[in-house]
């Protein structure tokens, strides 16, 4: 909503597989070229919830960052930014050129309106391959493997331990001797 244009840079058909080094070279040879004040990346999408394309893009930019970002507001070329750490708030002042990384929360998406939807088909589409940005599959390949992918084992349920206090830390040095071995 609001865009000028869209640009799709298509990799079906020259990448078997890839990682975030990957999509961060992609995105670097796109934008090597283009004069950006800033750019507005997601934390943890596309690279498999690690959150490192935006930081690996703005490195190879050379180009400041902030992560997670819950609020962001521009004057000029002040940018004032809070930020989500750890369930708590860190305010951040910098300055443009900048990339963030934005968190759920950072606005409030709006229903497009039928004659928004309408103008943005008339929106010119680019659509890009790896070649037209001069790059090989060796300039793009995959710096790491996914070799397995599996839940935790699930916890056993726990032991309420009853009877008078002096009894239950009787039992709990007991259980964790014997049982949790901590002891």
């Amino acid at each position: 909503m609001g865009a000028d244009k869209a640009v799709l840079i298509n990799t079906e058909d020259d990448l078997e597989e890839g990682d975030q080094y990957t999509t961060a070279r992609i995105l670097e040879a796109y934008f090597e070229d283009k004069d950006v004040d800033l750019i507005l990346a997601g934390n943890v999408a596309i690279d498999e919830a690690s959150g490192q394309v935006g930081p690996r893009l703005a490195d190879r930019l050379d180009m400041p960052y902030v992560t997670t970002i819950t609020e962001l507001n521009i004057d000029g070329d002040t940018v004032n930014i809070v930020r989500d750490v750890e369930g708590d708030e860190e305010k951040v002042e910098t300055s443009l050129p900048l990339l963030v990384t934005c968190q759920q929360g950072l606005n409030e998406p709006r229903y497009p309106s039928l004659p928004g939807i309408m103008k943005a088909k008339k929106k010119p589409l680019e659509e890009l391959e790896i070649d037209d940005l001069d790059l090989d599959e060796d300039d793009v390949e995959a710096k790491t493997e996914t070799v397995d992918v599996f839940l935790p084992p699930e916890k056993e349920a726990g032991k309420v331990l009853e009877g008078e206090t002096d009894e239950q830390v009787k039992e709990l040095v007991s259980l964790l001797r014997t049982e949790a071995k901590v002891l």
